[in-house]
């Protein structure tokens, strides 16, 4: 398969109102996008699957387009979704905006709703100067990188059709939360409430600032809400699931049983336990893996994460006789890999979690509650639910970098590299990689020895900075 350049692991991202990112520029691909609509619209589907859970739920909406937008609250989201519909219009495709919503939320509604396409503005978890356009299949699924690939050679090397004779036409839909309520009170829940549960909630000032609070609270908890201020140049600015550090103190200020920290589009979460020990995706695939298992409900046997997943989160679901597959760094790559494998449970430490017998992609709320739902099952608390695993000390670097040639032609890099590979093969663990969405790369390195691999782990970003550092 051909690389993609222009779209990266999360869709296109970039600095708003710069290069691909300009008015410019999104309307072209706005066009482009319509041009492939009508030239091969199977690709830009990769299963057959179904979204779950709405069954019996499906309807079109009166006058509702091919394609639904949503966006997360940064400033430059208006301008990219007006010049994108603007394209799209062209090319005689409708679209329903649904206004500031989650990640997720689009990719359940255009399954909900007959949609062909969902498409999100959002940088998610990036600084607000950033912003992006992912896309979902109609079935919530991200569209596959065979499709990405194929569009991005109508996007360069230009269109080969003129403008509709019909423009598409617009339709809003900004009132859609009882079907998403609904929905995921039905699918996380199965009728139990959150009488009793109180929570904090840290709501990144993006996406689930207006959504998560009022839906938790329909359900019966009593919550606290922080970060809900979507003014646009405050997303996850010091907040979020970027920083749940944060959240520690409120969590023990009033007693709550959980801390919840989402990030700017609202389809991950990291969470707080009681005691005020932040719990990431690592914890949350363990706790969710050992209850489903005790259940009998673990297709597979098998939990699929990343990489970057901490070696005690192998070495837990190996002790509780669960398989664990890795993928490279990508929720897309984990979804893959559990449909190839027919597993239901599966995430990245960063806290994008996914059960796909609850949605085909990952969302913030859908943790949460299922989360939520494995303690009021099981009567315990988060920080009791998680003894079980232990984590290896992990050093994370991140290097800003101004190209990104291969790591491995990087001498003094891959000097470091073989070290480890020679003398700490059974004592230490390393990934190094890029960002899909920042010009940055990554270091990690893990192992029993916190002084050790820190010092390792800081040659081998020193390296890295000495060689290419923006």
């Amino acid at each position: 398969m051909s690389e993609k350049s222009l779209f990266g692991t999360d869709g296109i991202r970039g600095i708003a109102g710069e290069g691909w990112l300009s008015p410019e520029r999104v309307n072209h691909i706005g066009r482009c996008i319509g041009e492939m609509l009508q030239r091969n619209p199977a690709a830009l589907h990769s299963s057959e699957r179904a979204f779950p859970g709405i069954r019996g739920r499906r309807r079109s909406l009166e006058g509702g387009g091919k394609i639904i937008i949503g966006r997360d609250p940064r400033q430059s989201g208006p301008g990219i979704q007006a010049a994108l519909e603007e394209g799209l219009a062209a090319r005689g495709v409708g679209v329903i905006d649904i206004g500031i919503a989650p990640t997720p939320v689009v990719a359940m509604l255009g399954a909900l709703w007959n949609c062909e396409l969902g498409v999100v503005i959002s940088a998610s978890h990036n600084p607000p100067a950033h912003n992006g356009i992912k896309l979902f299949a109609s079935n919530g699924l991200k569209v596959p990188d065979s499709g990405e690939i194929e569009l991005e050679k109508i996007i360069l090397n230009g269109e080969r059709r003129g403008a509709a004779s019909t423009p598409g036409e617009r339709t809003e839909a900004h009132d859609y939360f009882r079907d998403y309520f609904s929905f995921v009170r039905d699918v996380c829940l199965e009728g139990r409430g959150l009488d009793s549960v109180k929570l904090v909630l840290d709501c990144a000032n993006g996406a689930q600032a207006v959504l998560a609070p009022r839906l938790l609270r329909e359900l019966g908890a009593d919550v606290i809400a922080l970060n809900c201020r979507t003014d646009g140049a405050n997303i996850n600015r010091d907040c979020g699931a970027l920083y749940p550090e944060a959240l520690a103190d409120h969590v023990r200020k009033h007693s709550a049983h959980l801390g919840i920290s989402f990030d700017g589009d609202g389809d991950r979460a990291m969470f707080v336990d009681e005691t005020g020990r932040v719990r990431d995706g690592d914890f949350v695939l363990a706790v969710c893996a050992g209850y489903l298992k005790a259940k009998g409900s673990l297709p597979g046997n098998a939990v699929v994460t990343t990489v970057m997943a901490n070696l005690g989160l192998e070495v837990a679901l190996r002790e509780a006789g669960i398989d664990m597959v890795r993928t490279q760094v990508g929720d897309r790559y984990v979804v893959e890999e559990m449909l190839r494998r027919g597993c239901l449970l599966g995430g990245e430490q960063s806290g994008h979690i996914l059960f796909l017998d609850r949605s085909n992609t990952g969302d913030g709320v859908i943790t949460a509650l299922s989360l939520l739902r494995v303690m009021l099952e099981t009567g315990r608390s988060l920080s009791a639910l998680c003894e079980g695993m232990r984590k290896y000390p992990q050093i994370l670097i991140n290097v800003p970098v101004r190209e990104k040639v291969p790591l491995e032609k990087i001498p003094a890099v891959m000097e470091k590299t073989n070290y480890i590979n020679e003398n700490l093969a059974d004592k230490a663990r390393l990934v190094l990689r890029y960002s899909g969405t920042e010009n940055k790369a990554r270091v990690m390195l893990e192992g029993s020895d916190r002084a050790e691999i820190e010092a390792l782990a800081n040659e081998i970003a020193r390296a890295i900075e000495t060689e290419i550092g923006a």
